[in-house]
């Protein structure tokens, strides 16, 4: 109320403590509703559809392995600009092409396998596979061939390619490699790819 001798305004504690009470109420309303927005789980395989969508409309490069970056991407939701997570390809001004990466192929092809998608998944593991065997020994370093039990030389596999040009395996610098960095992870994923496929 408005204090007339002092020319203030004057709030009662009911007052104040109603207001606080009610913006609590609508803080909490609007709260689970972003939770149940947010929180409804797949009974279907409704989900998974988008994934298995998602996955089929990636670009692939010329060893036919799946775009990591660029154009297409989901983005972050319906939060308007500040959810724009596109990221543009290619991602790096010093380097050409588009990034296709080893882990993220690693990752799709167990999905895809999981998923009874074994024709997609062996697209993947069959473009890994030629990255990982070489045709031919002339050019590669031996220190980078490994004799496996089967007696076929491996050589790694770098940790992105690129949509430039086709890779070679053994090769870790050409337009076709993105990153040509050999790490542990990145084979490792490949090699759990290949066993949940077998």
């Amino acid at each position: 109320f408005w204090e007339t001798t002092t020319d203030f305004t004057t709030w009662s504690v009911s007052e104040v403590t109603d207001k606080a009470k009610q913006e609590e109420v609508k803080a909490e309303a609007k709260r689970k509703q972003e939770e149940v927005k947010w929180n409804k789980p797949c009974k279907t395989q409704e989900c998974l559809k988008i994934v298995d969508e998602y996955l089929s409309n990636q670009p692939r490069q010329g060893n036919s392995l799946l775009r990591t970056y660029g154009p297409g991407s989901l983005d972050g939701g319906d939060c308007g600009e500040l959810c724009e997570m596109t990221e543009p390809c290619p991602t790096d001004p010093l380097i050409p092409g588009c990034r296709y990466d080893t882990y993220d192929n690693s990752i799709a092809a167990i999905y895809l396998t999981k998923r009874g998608l074994v024709e997609e998944a062996k697209t993947i593991l069959h473009s890994l596979a030629e990255l990982l065997y070489p045709k031919s020994l002339d050019g590669i370093d031996a220190k980078l061939q490994h004799v496996g039990p089967s007696g076929k030389t491996v050589t790694l596999l770098a940790a992105a390619y690129s949509d430039v040009s086709k890779a070679k395996a053994g090769n870790y610098e050409s337009d076709g490699i993105y990153d040509g960095a050999v790490d542990t992870g990145n084979n490792a994923w490949v090699a759990l790819a290949f066993a949940h496929f077998a």
